[in-house]
Order: structure tokens, then C-alpha cells, then sequence
């Protein structure tokens, strides 16, 4: 056998099967940018503000529909009826109107923002704290009509941050304030949601609380989901691409098993980056239509994180691997710094993960923006994991860049070499070449997603006029770069696959040539797996390319 398939296969061959990938790159970027919507909308809901008679807090109060609760217009009409403040609760139903959740949606994420008027008498303080007791519930009726059950109550505190942009004694003024995170649920499960919103003026000491909130005139909810088209657009790829990269994955992992001998280690590392492909790929989200699975988020979240540090862990290790230099490698040894470093980063992200979605588990109106500690905390870990990741990026553009000089010193010892000798080499090097423009492609590509979706987190919760986040990014994107990760393990895994050939390429154009070159097909050279892999002896790693420059040029 000799080498691997991108050494032997043909060029028509390998061109038929690069236009394969290239036509599913596309499709996966035109079924984003055309087809499928924007991955996530919004909808805002104004409260309703209702009385408690009962002064029954746990009792959930419906703005509308045959269970209504008993509403007031204004504040106005509540100081005629001689309602006190702690006896008013804001209610929310989402979605309004004969509108209906779906189970599509994935998730619903609440943000909360008011309408505080200034006023002489009630001002904002210098640093004002709203406390809140919330009761969230559902309910499956049509038009929302039915029992309300309850799901959550909890106590939580938010800082608001306001200002006035005109005149500080500019009476009937409304401050400008920040929106609030309020909600976060990892499984839109039910049709109709209820929020309620009580802002009391005594805690459980009897102690005073929201006197420096200024006069709240309104609330609103901008309530963010996934649209059901993109879901069924991204559930419906990963269920096309988990069977072609798992069968993939069989093939390799066979073509290895026939060479009868231990896989070296970028045989190990191509395996495990399938296996993580396979991991991500698998569409688990399907169960969400018929189950509930509130951690499903926190699946996501991890999944991701594995695919991040196997991708960047795979392209140190593969570009390494082809690495002309006096390093022995084919050990993981020779890459513990790098993967430590990209292994530290990752498990900072996921415990940074963890912390939030484990929490939202039990209290989905937990976040660890909330508090000054924890936004301080928040932003140093996504500052530092953006900078990470573009250090790494620079590195691998550094050992890319090293690479190409290698070569081009090396193919010097082409010009001594018979002619198809010397077309069958650069041929060699061209499509070597080709495949790692593609990997610092996808590299690049892989980066500018991973900081986008940091940058992202940050901005979440800052809405701009149209009540859209101020960055977001086009389902053709997402789509895009999700196929493109697909496509370029399908590549790695096929060209990289040890070949059945039972002559070598290089025999043949040898024979067409006329020329008497020596050629033995010795156990290493039978074995070798890869063309990053070693044709000499176990240890050494350069291609076929390198190892044949110098001894068939005279080097």
C-alpha cells in the first residue's frame, strides 16, 4: 500500500470528490441565507396591572381570558381607590393575543425594561436596588383560557442604572434606563407562560426597601425565542450530516485496523476529532419536541465547548505533525504545552457555563450579570477567552506560515529530478498545500465565530430602537460555519485515510518515464498511514514528499 488516499487517488478523482464538499458547503450556506429565518425574533409584551384582593401572593393573576384578574388603568386610578402599592402586580402573558409557544422555540429568554417617570416628589436615587417577587406559570388551553399551574416564585433583586437626558428638574421626564435580564428557559414546553411581577415596599424584616426606584409608570417584557424555522433548518442538517460523518468515521477507522499495527498519533487525533463531530452532530433537540429537558442548553453549551478545544487542539497537532523539523514527534508529548494551554481555557469556559445554566436549572430568573461582582467576572472571562483565541489563531498562522518555507526551501531538490518524478512531487505538494489554505480557512472561520458568540454574550441584553440585540449575526452564518466544520472533517477523515492501492503512484509514473529508479516497498513504507505520517521509521512524521526530496534529489 502507499500512503494515504490524497497521495494515490487521482486528480479527477480527487477534484469529483472536492466538488462534492464544495456543493455541500454552499447548500449550506444558501438553506441559511435563503431558506431558513432569522435564528431567533421578539416579541414585547406590555404589563397589565392588576389587584390582589386576596393578598394572597403565590395566586397567579392573568391579565385577560375568563380567569382575568381585576385591572387598573393607571397609578392614577389606584391612589382613587385607595390600593396600596404592595397590592399591585404586573402581569405579563406570553405570548399575547390567541398566539401560542411552541416547542420549536428551543428556548425564551426575558428581559425586563421600565418606564420611570421624573418627578420632584419621587426621584431616582444614586443607587438604586428593584427588588421583586416573581411567580411564573402555564398552562397548555387554547387561548390561554384555562388553569393556570404554578412553575416558579422567587425573590431577586436587580440594579438599575438610569439616567435623565434632559433637565433635572424636567418634570414628566422619563429616564432612560438600562434593560434588566430577568429570565432565561432552557425549554419552551408549554403554549402559554404568566409572569408576575409584585414590587413590595417592605421586605420579610419589615424593613423598607424600593423607595429609590423613582415613579414606575409601566414594565415591559421584550421576550427573545428561536424561530421554529430555523430549528427545523438545524435540526434537519444534523440529522443529514451525523450519518455521513459517523460512516466516514467507520471507513477511516477500518482502513487503520487493516494495517496491522498501533495507529500513530494523528490517526488517534483524526478519530477523536470524528468522534466529537459525531458527539455534536447527533440531534439530540429532536427529544425536546416530545419531552421536556431543561438542561438542554447546558447540553448545547458543552457540546460546543468540545467541539471548540478538539478543533483547536486537532489543528496544533496536524500542522505539527507535518512540521519539517528536528523534533520527534508522534507524541502527544511533543504538544503538551498547546493543548494545556487550550485545555486550561476551555474548562475556564466551562465552569464560567456551568455556574450560569446550572443555576437557571433550578432559578431561571438567576443570572450572573446581575450583580457588579459577578458582570465584572463575567466580562473578564470572555475578554480573556476573545484574546486567547486570537493568540492562538496568530500562533497557527506563525507555524502555517513556517511551514510554507519549508517547503519551498525543500522543492528546491525538484530540479534534479526526472521530469514525471518532478510533476508527481509538486503535484504532491499542491494538494498539500490546497488542504492546509483550507484548514487555516476553517481555522479563521472557526475564530470569528467563537468571538462573535462571546461578544455576543456580552450585548445580549442591550436592545437597540427596533428591540433587536444591537449584534447579531444571519442564520447563513450559523449554518455556514456549522457545514463547513462538517465538510472539513469529512475531508480529513477521506483524504487522510491510509490507501488500498497495491502499486504506488510513484512506481507507475516511474515506469511511464522510462527511468531505472530504485523503488522498495519496505514494511515501513507498506505501513505508513498517513502523509503526515512516518515512511522511514516509527518516529518520524514528515511526508513522503520530504522523506523522498533528499534521498532521490541527492540531498
Amino acid at each position: 500500500m502507499a500512503g494515504v488516499i490524497l497521495e494515490n487517488m487521482s486528480t479527477k478523482k480527487i477534484l469529483i470528490f472536492c466538488g462534492i464538499l464544495l456543493f455541500l458547503q454552499i447548500v449550506c450556506f444558501l438553506v441559511g441565507g435563503i431558506i431558513a429565518p432569522s435564528p431567533t425574533t421578539t416579541l414585547r409584551v406590555l404589563a397589565t396591572k392588576c389587584i390582589d384582593h386576596t393578598q394572597n401572593h403565590r395566586k397567579l393573576f392573568p391579565p385577560r381570558g375568563k380567569h382575568g384578574c381585576d385591572r387598573l388603568d393607571n397609578f392614577e386610578e389606584a391612589l382613587t381607590r385607595h390600593i396600596p402599592a404592595s397590592d399591585i402586580t404586573f402581569s405579563f402573558q406570553i405570548p399575547h393575543g390567541k398566539l401560542e409557544m411552541s416547542r420549536l422555540f428551543q428556548f425564551m429568554v426575558g428581559v425586563l425594561t421600565l418606564d420611570i417617570e421624573h418627578t420632584n416628589e419621587v426621584a431616582v436615587g444614586t443607587d438604586p436596588t428593584l427588588s421583586m417577587v416573581i411567580t411564573m406559570g402555564y398552562n397548555n388551553v387554547p387561548d390561554g383560557n384555562g388553569e393556570w399551574e404554578l412553575l416558579y416564585q422567587v425573590n431577586e433583586t436587580r440594579k438599575l442604572s438610569c439616567f435623565l437626558e434632559g433637565e433635572e428638574d424636567g418634570y414628566g421626564e422619563y429616564y432612560d434606563c438600562d434593560p434588566l435580564a430577568l429570565f432565561e428557559l432552557s425549554s419552551v414546553h408549554h403554549k402559554h407562560y404568566l409572569v408576575n411581577i409584585r414590587l413590595p415596599i417592605e421586605d420579610e424584616n419589615l424593613q423598607e426597601i424600593n423607595q429609590d426606584i423613582g415613579s414606575i409608570k409601566d414594565l415591559h417584557i421584550v421576550e427573545i425565542h428561536q424561530t421554529g424555522g430555523f430549528t427545523i433548518i438545524w435540526l434537519t442538517m444534523k440529522s443529514v450530516f451525523f450519518p455521513l460523518v459517523l460512516g466516514m468515521m467507520i471507513f477511516f477507522q477500518r482502513r487503520v485496523n487493516q494495517l496491522g499495527r498501533a495507529p500513530l498519533l494523528m490517526e488517534k487525533t483524526i478519530l477523536s476529532l470524528a468522534i466529537v463531530m459525531t458527539f455534536v452532530n447527533f440531534p439530540l433537540e429532536w427529544l425536546t419536541l416530545v419531552f421536556e429537558i431543561p438542561a438542554m442548553l447546558l447540553i448545547s453549551d458543552i457540546r460546543q465547548g468540545a467541539c471548540y478545544a478538539m478543533l483547536f487542539s486537532f489543528w496544533i497537532i496536524f500542522i505539527g505533525e507535518h512540521m519539517m523539523d528536528s523534533v520527534r514527534r508522534n507524541s502527544l508529548k511533543a504538544y503538551w504545552q498547546q493543548t494545556m494551554a487550550i485545555g486550561v481555557a476551555c474548562t475556564g469556559l466551562l465552569v464560567f457555563d456551568l455556574a450560569e445554566r446550572g443555576s437557571q436549572l433550578v432559578n431561571p430568573f438567576y443570572s450572573i450579570w446581575n450583580s457588579q461582582q459577578g458582570s465584572k467576572l463575567a466580562m473578564g472571562f470572555i475578554i480573556l477567552a476573545a484574546v486567547c483565541v486570537c493568540l492562538y489563531f496568530c500562533f497557527l498562522l506563525f507555524m502555517v506560515l513556517c511551514l510554507f518555507r519549508n517547503l519551498r526551501m525543500k522543492s528546491v531538490a525538484f530540479n534534479s529530478m526526472p521530469k514525471n518524478r518532478k510533476n508527481y512531487y509538486q503535484g504532491l505538494l499542491y494538494r498539500f498545500r490546497f488542504f492546509m489554505i483550507f484548514t487555516l480557512f476553517s481555522a479563521v472561520m472557526t475564530v470569528v465565530f467563537f468571538v462573535l458568540s462571546q461578544v455576543n454574550e456580552v450585548y445580549n441584553w442591550h436592545l437597540d430602537n427596533e428591540d433587536q440585540p444591537q449584534l447579531h449575526y444571519t442564520s447563513g452564518f450559523f449554518t455556514g460555519v456549522y457545514g463547513l466544520w462538517n465538510v472539513y472533517v469529512l475531508a480529513v477523515l477521506f483524504l487522510y485515510s491510509p490507501s488500498h492501492k497495491d502499486e504506488p503512484l510513484l512506481r507507475q509514473v516511474d515506469q511511464s518515464d522510462g527511468s531505472q529508479v530504485e523503488f522498495e516497498m519496505t514494511e515501513a513504507t507498506t505501513s505508513r498511514p498517513t502523509v503526515a505520517a512516518s515512511m522511514a521509521h516509527p518516529g518520524a512524521t514528515a511526508p513522503e514528499v520530504y522523506q523522498l526530496l533528499g534521498k532521490n534529489a541527492g540531498d
